[in-house]
């Protein structure tokens, strides 16, 4: 009788033990998240360029960012990873796609290319970044801070170096908000590096 209870208490635990397993399990699903260009019909531009050829890269992210979790928090020593909500693809590449989108848009131009480029395709200028923070704070606000240059890539020379720093509010919320925010902080960034690359192709198209 003694081994009969054992046996029935073993698969009593057995079958709890599988009872999430087999109704989909205990936890909630992980969600994923995209950065996301801005609308064509949003973009800022000027006399349009579509000759100009832009490379877009390397854009270098802090090992705390470049990471699936999405990141949030305003204390400069402690962050919160979400493990249930996370980004599609690596933060630093979707970053550095939808940047090039936004530039096309915002030049705009028919040519973008993304690092690493193979050494004989024809670059007009050259987009770095260096990516310092990319967060939404506890107060609902996304904040992009970068330092970038152009470089003129026939001539190997800097043309424009700048550092940025961006603040949008978040609307809405949940983490569909906060990508939509970060997304338009990047839009922003796009806007001002596009600006200087417009300025410098003029101020050398001037130059006799």
């Amino acid at each position: 009788m003694l081994k009969t209870r054992q046996e029935k208490f073993i698969l009593l635990l057995l079958v709890i033990l599988l009872l999430p397993g087999c109704f989909g399990g205990g936890g909630p699903a992980t969600r994923f998240y995209l950065l996301s260009s801005i609308p064509e019909e949003g973009r800022r531009s000027a006399v349009p360029d579509r000759a100009l050829a832009i490379g877009v890269g390397p854009v270098r992210f802090p090992d705390y960012l470049d990471r699936p979790e999405i990141a949030t928090g305003s204390n400069p020593n402690q962050l919160k990873l979400s493990e249930f909500h996370q980004w599609a693809e690596p933060l630093k590449n979707n970053f550095n796609r939808v940047l090039g989108e936004n530039l096309a848009l915002s030049i705009p131009t028919d040519s973008i290319v993304s690092f690493p480029w193979d050494q004989s395709t024809h670059i007009d200028y050259q987009v770095k970044l260096d990516v310092t923070r990319f967060l939404v704070d506890e107060q609902d606000n996304a904040t992009l801070i970068a330092r970038w240059r152009i470089v003129d890539w026939k001539e190997k020379k800097t043309v424009t170096f700048r550092k940025s720093d961006i603040q949008v509010p978040v609307d809405g919320s949940g983490y569909e908000a906060i990508a939509a925010a970060q997304s338009r902080t990047l839009a922003k960034l796009s806007e001002e590096i596009a600006g200087a690359i417009r300025l410098a192709a003029k101020s050398k198209a001037d130059t006799p």
